[in-house]
């Protein structure tokens, strides 16, 4: 199951699920790199696990690219990828993640 526990942000409860059990990849020990990452979902907050945040950035429509159904293969659950300079970031979609 990829539901790890809960947290209390700031007084809301929050579920909080594994991203590489959800992804179906291999679990990780935490450590002092893992992070749970807070998203918002139909005004409803999902803490996600993740092994480490390399970057935090921000993004507009217009650098989303849609990867076309080949690229994606059985990768249902990434919404796109942004160019940035030398860097490309895979999106996930969190609807279907979380």
């Amino acid at each position: 199951m990829s539901i790890e526990g809960i947290i209390n942000l700031r007084g809301q409860v929050i579920p909080v699920i594994n991203l590489a059990i959800r992804l179906s990849l291999q679990k990780n020990e935490i450590n002092p790199e893992t992070r749970i990452i807070v998203v918002e979902i139909a005004d409803k907050k999902v803490g996600l696990v993740v092994d480490r945040v390399l970057e935090v950035g921000k993004y507009s429509d217009h650098e989303l690219e849609q990867l076309s159904s080949s690229c994606l293969g059985s990768s249902h659950y990434l919404r796109g990828i942004v160019k940035k300079k030398e860097n490309m970031w895979l999106l996930l979609d969190v609807k279907i993640v979380a």
